[in-house]
């Protein structure tokens, strides 16, 4: 009873179990993981994340972040000539070649990122939740804008929208959705994404008919 639980799960098994408990940090996950294709200096990397988490605060770090990564088997640490760091796949050792660490995506890392598809996880919310069309489109059009949409203002163009009284929704829960599959972005607002423009393409016979009388008046 005493001895370690030995972890059989597979380094794949591992990343999909990592993004899935750290849900709200999948963006960030995977901009590490893109990121490191390449090799990447540590301080390259921690440079990275912070750009990327700016607008989004979180209280794990770079460092955090990356070593949740490495004990997945995600990412590895390598040698400035690009031999593996450290041979330990579940307790990765902090190497330093001339002063630099390396990150580099694993095989298994690199699969996850490839089968990362957001225009597709777009495609099939707005077909599963087609009924909601004119409330998707309002909220990527909106947040088009040059400055994009505070979210008081998309409340206001979707709380009271008689598509979503019954069942009582709220624009949040929309909100919500489109970032899940990267179609929004917060950047002290929310911004459509090139992935929420080419959902716009996809809405294009959409009428909305709220639009059109806000324009007339």
């Amino acid at each position: 009873q005493s001895e370690a639980k030995t972890d059989d799960r597979t380094p794949a098994e591992r990343i999909d179990d990592l993004f899935k408990s750290m849900a709200p940090r999948r963006k960030v996950l995977l901009g590490i993981l893109s990121f490191v294709q390449e090799p990447q200096s540590a301080e390259a990397v921690n440079a990275h994340v912070d750009k990327l988490q700016q607008d989004n605060f979180s209280v794990y770090t770079a460092a955090n972040l990356c070593n949740l990564l490495e004990r997945a088997g995600a990412i590895e640490r390598i040698t400035a000539d690009g031999q593996p760091a450290d041979d330990t796949a579940n307790e990765p050792k902090t190497v330093v070649v001339d002063g630099v660490e390396y990150l580099e995506a694993t095989e298994p890392g690199q699969a996850k990122l490839d089968s990362d598809k957001p225009i597709e996880r777009l495609r099939a919310l707005l077909e599963e939740d087609a009924a909601y069309a004119v409330i998707y489109k309002r909220i990527l059009t909106l947040c088009a804008a040059e400055n994009g949409a505070a979210t008081p203002t998309i409340n206001g163009k979707v709380d009271n929208d008689p598509l979503v009284q019954k069942p009582r929704l709220y624009a949040p829960h929309f909100v919500d959705k489109l970032e899940q599959c990267d179609a929004l972005e917060w950047r002290k607002a929310w911004f459509t994404t090139e992935t929420g423009k080419q959902g716009l393409e996809m809405l294009a016979d959409v009428v909305d008919e709220s639009a059109t009388d806000s324009k007339e008046d």
